[in-house]
């Protein structure tokens, strides 16, 4: 709810497109359930379905009703170009900038 409150995300969900379609999830919100699964301590992202989809109360938290399939998420990743990295260092400047302490 923090992550929510602070609104964490938007500078990643602005500023990077990647060009995927968008059947259920956008590609933001893909992302996101990767960072999620990394949160609630997954080891790989084959462990969404496991340690985020399984889990009503952690997509509550996070403002949402359901989750990528774990198959999909690393398809995301894999359409990211040298374009969305390019797009991803200002917003996690962005994020570092309004919540980092360096």
């Amino acid at each position: 709810m923090k992550l929510r409150h602070l609104q964490l995300w938007e500078p990643i969900r602005e500023k990077v497109q990647i060009a995927q379609k968008t059947v259920k999830y956008t590609s933001a919100e893909k992302l996101l359930d990767g960072f999620r699964a990394l949160l609630a301590g997954a080891q790989g992202l084959v462990e969404i379905n496991q340690r985020v989809r399984a889990d009503p109360a952690l997509q509550t938290a996070f403002g949402r009703t359901g989750c990528a399939e774990q198959s999909v998420v690393p398809d995301t990743l894999d359409a990211c170009t040298a374009k969305n990295v390019e797009q991803m260092q200002p917003a996690l400047e962005s994020i570092y900038r309004c919540h980092g302490r360096g």
